[in-house]
């Protein structure tokens, strides 16, 4: 089955599922208005406030978004649609009760906020099937499938896009991270190695003079006979020396050379701010 098939019969697949949910006029505008504003608020906080304000302003309810704390693990009201909510105080959701996907308590319709399943993974925290928090929607007072059906789809959106929120909160913490990294090896790494250029300039300036101070020798030496003897095996054993300098200097520069261009091609700081390889 090619892909665009596949695509087709989900999409047929959803059709007969909208179809059978029923939605209302505004239960559709309460779904379509999450979606269009959820794209707009890059801000979390913005978002967490989104989440509890469709359903205050479009069902009158008020409603809780409780999120897992990414250090310790344990849920928290993220936000509340009620101002003078009192948000020390977080219930004990029953697990027992989300096989069901959604229950009741203390006039409260809880609903699980999960996460995509084949991402759960990339999460900052840990997520007990796949829950990344709760939704309370409050008061409740008539109990009946249909409000419970479009509540659980509404819960399911928040998650999936929370869920990409996070994923897109980490992908930035880890581009902060490498550019971090890059100026660390940019002042570590780069800076350093271009400093070795400079000594082994140095370098080369004393085998430079070396050579000259062996050709004065040598000169004076022709000029004296009587000393001629005494310098040449001097000169000789300074010859090798000299020799033995100049070819492991360039050895070491043939070395740095090619280290050098390693280094600078291996971290271009185009590589990471377009993440990809750039020659």
């Amino acid at each position: 089955m090619t892909t665009l098939k596949k695509i087709l019969d989900r999409i047929e697949e959803k059709k007969s599922d909208y179809e059978r949910y029923d939605f209302s006029q505004v239960e559709y505008c309460a779904i379509m208005t999450f979606f269009d504003l959820a794209q707009e608020f890059d801000d979390i906080e913005h978002y967490y406030h989104l989440c509890v304000a469709i359903p205050k302003s479009f069902f009158n309810l008020n409603a809780r978004f409780y999120i897992k704390d990414f250090q310790s693990g344990t849920l928290k009201v993220i936000r509340s649609s009620n101002a003078i909510d009192d948000s020390s105080h977080i219930p004990s959701f029953d697990d027992g009760g989300l096989s069901a996907g959604y229950y009741y308590m203390n006039g409260s319709l809880i609903l699980p906020v999960r996460g995509k399943t084949s991402l759960v993974d990339q999460l900052p925290f840990p997520a007990q099937d796949n829950v990344l928090g709760f939704l309370e929607v409050y008061p409740v007072e008539n109990r009946n499938e249909h409000t419970e059906l479009f509540f659980e789809k509404y819960a399911n959106r928040i998650g999936f896009n929370l869920h990409n929120k996070f994923l897109a909160e980490k992908n930035i913490e880890h581009l902060r991270f490498i550019r971090t990294l890059v100026a660390d090896i940019e002042h570590n790494v780069i800076v350093p190695n271009i400093i070795y250029k400079l000594f082994l300039r140095r370098l080369r300036g004393k085998i430079t003079k070396n050579r000259e101070i062996e050709n004065l020798l040598s000169q004076e030496s022709n000029k004296t006979p009587a000393v001629e003897t005494a310098i040449d095996s001097l000169l000789k054993e300074m010859n090798e020396v000299n020799t033995g300098l100049t070819e492991e200097l360039e050895n070491i520069e043939k070395h740095y050379k090619n280290m050098s261009l390693f280094l600078e091609t291996l971290f271009r700081r185009d590589h990471f701010d377009l993440g990809k390889l750039t020659l």
